[in-house]
């Protein structure tokens, strides 16, 4: 149809119809591609907004189960301390100091008299985030991670989960080490996780200083872990605000 026209006023020497639907046809062309661009654009937004979201109630699994990793952490040193005192006699450092780095021993749980026949439960398990990451996944996956508009919220989402895979490559050593000790555990006639009378445990313990050392080996990389863990919760409660800021602020 404009076709035609633009036919017709050429023929009748109309130039300035002939303009006229040159105009009307670039406009259409402009239109077109503007309302294309703001469609893709929409598009773009509501796929980083779904991961932005998916990426936030990962975090906020993994800042809740922080806790229970924590608090395991905290009952194994508490558990070697109770176990070192009884057998030896002596109580263990205040504080893990290392060629750079200087942790103090937090705050440990009570193991009451209760829970004292479950002390090889306490020493001995290693419990290790393994992370709750399907949202970053996808993202990487994806190819998307480019559709974050903020550079920095960008580069702080990639330095966490780094940083939380190495966490989970270091926790690696904490299995061994845990695993080489139950081996000790076993020549001494303990299972890893015995219920056992307490004073028996105490009295194997008190007879093999290769066990003690063992234990407080295993109270050194226990403070490191809760240590490094804290570090990667609170990394994890400042990313998830930073994600729900940026998802309140932006359309």
């Amino acid at each position: 149809m404009i076709l035609a026209r633009i036919t017709r006023a050429i023929r009748e020497q109309n130039w300035f119809a002939v303009c006229l639907e040159f105009v009307i046809v670039i406009a259409g062309v402009v239109i077109g591609f503007q309302v294309t661009g703001w469609a893709g654009e929409q598009d773009q937004r509501a796929i980083e907004r779904r991961h932005l979201v998916e990426i936030s109630d990962d975090l906020d699994i993994e800042i809740a189960a922080y806790d229970e990793l924590i608090d395991s952490a905290l009952y194994r040193i508490a558990g070697v301390d109770l176990l070192i005192g009884e057998a030896t006699g002596e109580a263990l450092p205040s504080q893990l100091v290392l060629s750079t780095t200087t942790f103090d021993i937090p705050d440990l749980p009570e193991i009451d008299d209760e829970r004292r026949g479950h002390i090889l439960g306490h020493v001995n398990l290693v419990r290790i985030s393994v992370g709750n990451r399907s949202g970053y996944d996808s993202l990487i996956n994806s190819g998307n991670i480019n559709l974050l508009r903020n550079n920095d919220l960008s580069r702080a989402i990639q330095v966490y989960y780094s940083n939380h895979d190495n966490l989970t490559d270091t926790q690696a050593v904490f299995r061994e080490v845990r695993n080489e000790g139950v081996g000790q555990g076993y020549d001494l006639g303990l299972g890893a996780f015995d219920e056992l009378p307490f004073e028996s445990i105490v009295a194997v313990v008190a007879g093999s200083p290769e066990y003690q050392a063992y234990l407080r080996t295993a109270r050194q990389w226990a403070v490191i872990h809760a240590a490094l863990m804290r570090d990667r919760q609170a990394e994890a409660i400042t990313l998830l605000a930073d994600i729900q800021t940026y998802l309140e602020s932006t359309p």
